[in-house]
């Protein structure tokens, strides 16, 4: 497993290339998709504030993963990055073990949510 700071290294490349074109660069939300659209972007700046004080590991993780009622992609809901990141392992390297598969989803979904408890204000 990565150590914290390559999981922040990780967690900033994945919100980079997967997660700004609607979050923003800022993490508030307010990406010229947000503007564009009647879909509010929440403020991923704020996600401490919003849950009484406390970073909502778990909850990042199932909405990351997709693993909520909102599982699939449609108006207003987010990508299930969980389904994505399974195809990206599998189509690394078709051989590979399914529970090498689940780690590498894991892993990518932690590193974000990791990175998301790092840009939380005060």
């Amino acid at each position: 497993m990565p150590s914290a700071a390559q999981e922040k290294s990780l967690g900033s490349v994945e919100y980079e290339w997967n997660c700004k074109w609607c979050h923003a660069a800022d993490r508030k939300g307010t990406s010229l998709f947000e503007q564009r659209s009647d879909i509010a972007m929440p403020d991923l700046t704020t996600l401490t504030q919003r849950h009484d004080g406390t970073f909502p590991e778990d909850y990042g993780k199932t909405v990351i993963a997709g693993s909520s009622a909102r599982a699939w992609h449609t108006p207003g809901q987010m990508p299930a990055w969980g389904l994505y990141y399974s195809l990206e392992s599998y189509l690394g390297n078709a051989t590979r073990l399914e529970e090498w598969q689940t780690e590498y989803v894991e892993a990518k979904i932690a590193a974000v949510v990791k990175y998301l408890e790092g840009i939380q204000v005060e």
